[in-house]
This record gives C-alpha cells, structure tokens and sequence, in this order.
C-alpha cells in the first residue's frame, strides 16, 4: 500500500486531495488505500490503476508499481 503513496508523491507532489478529486471521491477514501485500510470499489479500483500507471510513466523508477498495479486489478 504504501507504494501508492510513493507514486502519488514520486511524480509532482501530487496530494490526496488532488487524487480524490481526480477520481471523484474523499480524501479520506485515497489515504484508506494508500494505508491498506481499505480498498476501491472495481469501477474506482481500475481509475485509480490507470491513474497509478500514468504516475509511473513519468516516474519510472519505481520498480515495485507493476505489483500494486496488479493488486489493485485482482480485487
């Protein structure tokens, strides 16, 4: 989970709030997936990978987004 967060983070600082809003939910809904708290709901969980994914395109030094990818699209 905490791969999210770096990936959010890794590429432009973006924050929590700005994913939320990208996805059209809470704050507090991105900062439950990052922390494994929760996890999105299939129409949001294939968002937030595409989203992820995108991340990680400008960013593509974390290695270990594939996996999160991956998790995400399992659930």
């Amino acid at each position: 989970m905490r791969t999210r967060r770096l990936v959010r983070e890794g590429n432009g600082r973006l924050s929590q709030e700005q994913i939320a809003k990208a996805l059209n939910t809470w704050r507090e809904s991105v900062g439950h997936w990052e922390t494994g708290r929760s996890e999105p709901r299939p129409q949001k969980r294939a968002s937030y990978a595409r989203l992820l994914d995108g991340l990680s395109a400008c960013c593509p030094a974390e290695a270990a987004l594939p996996r999160c990818v991956k998790v995400l699209l399992q659930h």
